[in-house]
């Protein structure tokens, strides 16, 4: 569950990620922490992304520190499958 708060097509965009410490929805933005995802051209047919989970502190020790530690390598595997996806597609092609 969260919002989007900046939308650069092509660029980046952030989102809220509001969810608990307890990975249930949080509708309560105020806690909420932010995923920023950023996509850098490197070349013909290259891009890279780069992902930021930020703003931790927002939500109430000790589920800040349950959050990170809980996200801390799943958006690495995350990543991961969205480039096997991406070289499926352009094999494809």
């Amino acid at each position: 569950m969260g919002h989007v708060l900046v939308w650069e097509p092509a660029r980046r965009f952030v989102c809220s990620w509001e969810i608990s410490a307890d990975w249930k929805p949080d509708a309560r933005a105020v806690f909420a922490s932010e995923v920023e995802v950023r996509f850098v051209p490197e070349g013909p047919g290259t891009t890279r992304v780069e992902l930021e989970h930020r703003k931790f502190e927002r939500m109430a020790a000790p589920g800040s520190a349950k959050m990170r530690n809980d996200v801390d390598g799943g958006w690495v595997k995350i990543l991961e499958l969205f480039a096997e996806e991406i070289s499926r597609e352009g094999s494809r092609t």
